[in-house]
């Protein structure tokens, strides 16, 4: 690298912040640490981000830009695939999930991200208040199941290593005769994609459905 020291902006402060709460967790990520891994004092980050918060909420929509939104007239199918698009960065960055279900977040891309994918299903023809419950139902399986496969893949904080041994530890203290943790589990904790697509499957055939049921005259 030649040039010097890379100039201090937001979007290198929000880039760097996101590799720490990639690679440590987000509980690690403090404007101390963040200072320090950009060289700089923590007080000179505030030139750049207000607070914490707003902090946290840049890099909320910096990885929410990077889902496709959905397109194209086939609702079921564009559906399908910004939910796959949302599981795979929320996957790639184990700390997002759990921070939208936790706060709102008024960014751009997380404003823009709710209207988009609300505003197919009721250009799709879903009356309200089924509408709102089928966007609502998605967002659920999204965050659920991508919550349920980060604790089976990374121990539960969004960081990779560790689920197999930290259910081995947990055994220990279960009574005999009671369901383990890691008991049901493929040996390879299954393919994440492919389980997540399946049960997508099945929701958007339901919501089909109904969808149908409701219009019929």
């Amino acid at each position: 690298m030649t040039g010097g020291p890379q100039p201090l902006t937001r979007d290198r402060v929000v880039d760097v912040a996101i590799e720490l709460a990639d690679r440590d967790g987000l509980t690690a990520l403090s404007m101390r640490a963040l200072g320090r891994a950009l060289g700089v004092e923590a007080m000179s980050l505030y030139n750049h981000v207000r607070d914490k918060d707003d902090l946290l909420a840049a890099m909320v929509d910096r990885v929410v830009s990077a889902i496709a939104l959905p397109t194209g007239p086939d609702w079921r199918a564009a559906t399908r695939a910004r939910l796959l698009s949302a599981h795979a960065a929320f996957l790639a960055h184990g700390w997002v999930s759990a921070l939208l279900l936790s706060r709102p977040f008024p960014g751009e891309a997380a404003r823009r991200y709710r209207e988009v994918t609300a505003g197919v299903l009721r250009s799709a023809g879903f009356p309200d208040p089924l509408g709102a419950r089928a966007w609502a139902t998605l967002e659920a399986y999204l965050h659920g199941f991508t919550q349920q496969r980060l604790q089976i893949d990374a121990g539960g904080d969004g960081r990779s290593g560790g689920p197999r041994e930290a259910a081995a530890t947990d055994r220990g203290a279960v009574a005999p005769g009671a369901p383990r943790p890691g008991d049901g589990m493929p040996p390879d904790g299954g393919d994440a994609m492919l389980d997540f697509a399946f049960g997508l499957d099945l929701i958007l055939e339901g919501l089909t459905r109904r969808k149908a049921k409701q219009q019929a005259p």
